[in-house]
């Protein structure tokens, strides 16, 4: 079966938050890795998977190494099977419907921020697949969910750290064609909303995860029609996850940020208009 939902982003807008909150509601199968990114990526051979330094075909193996430790041991929660499955498996449709079981009493979803900067024709292919699943897109500042994904990029193990690297060398990596279309918003939601309208899609706000994780976490459950009351909750709701060093952000670069994002921010005040996309919209402008 495929999921009953996607949590498709927005980078660095609160996904690993979601993806954790939701795998500890006692209504809901997770895969046990987040981010699978099958809807977002071309199939590749074996060898290639096997081989390959991305980060998402490295979970896989590193994922099936930690089950095949755990299963040796005799650890009760070894799930070796799925693990072999999707590290080893070819990479089809069947493949990724075959990683969500079907469990009594619970749906299942995946949340992965690279689904949300797919084209049309792969939204239409996702919603052949799913019709009837719903779809969650976190959204936060343009100007602040940039540079948090910008920092997280130049904070990868073979870069070092954002602050050796030049303005123009940090505004470049803006400018690359992925960097971009997760900053596109407007068009990703409309996108999405092609296919899954009236009801089928939210649109959540990280300022609610930083004002209130509680009441935001209610809304998404409440999206998906299962229980919502504080006893399904875990204690630690409001804890970050995954979150950046805050580096601090250099003016000029801050200032291009605003002057390439302000059309996207205007987009999203005409849109939701509400005080937090207001708050942006001041915040952007006051830069400028």
């Amino acid at each position: 079966m495929f999921p009953d939902f996607l949590g498709i982003g927005a980078q660095k807008s609160g996904t690993t938050w979601l993806y954790q909150n939701l795998a500890a509601h006692p209504q809901i199968w997770m895969p046990p890795v987040k981010e699978l990114h099958y809807l977002d990526h071309k199939p590749q051979p074996l060898p290639v998977r096997l081989l390959s330094r991305k980060n998402f075909l490295r979970k896989a193996k590193v994922h099936l190494r930690q089950n095949l430790i755990a299963t040796l041991k005799g650890e009760p929660d070894a799930n070796l099977d799925w693990a072999m499955r999707y590290c080893l498996g070819r990479r089809t449709d069947e493949w990724y419907g075959a990683l969500f079981p079907k469990i009594e009493g619970k749906i299942s979803g995946e949340v992965c921020p690279g689904y949300a900067r797919v084209g049309l024709v792969d939204v239409e292919r996702v919603h052949r697949l799913m019709p009837n699943a719903k779809v969650i897109y976190l959204i936060r500042n343009p100007v602040e969910r940039a540079w948090s994904a910008l920092a997280m990029h130049f904070r990868k193990p073979r870069f070092g750290e954002i602050a050796e690297y030049s303005e123009e060398e940090i505004t470049a990596r803006f400018d690359s064609p992925r960097s971009q279309r997760h900053c596109a918003y407007s068009t990703n939601i409309d996108g999405w909303e092609k296919y899954y309208p009236d009801g089928k899609m939210l649109v959540g706000f990280f300022d609610d995860l930083e004002r209130d994780p509680r009441y935001l976490l209610r809304t998404i459950l409440e999206f998906l029609e299962i229980d919502a009351g504080d006893d399904v909750m875990s204690a630690n709701v409001g804890e970050r996850r995954n979150p950046g060093r805050s580096e601090v952000i250099p003016p000029a670069v801050e200032r291009f940020l605003a002057r390439r994002l302000i059309d996207e921010v205007r987009s999203l005040h005409a849109r939701f208009d509400n005080e937090y996309t207001q708050g942006w919209l001041n915040d952007t402008e006051a830069l400028l």
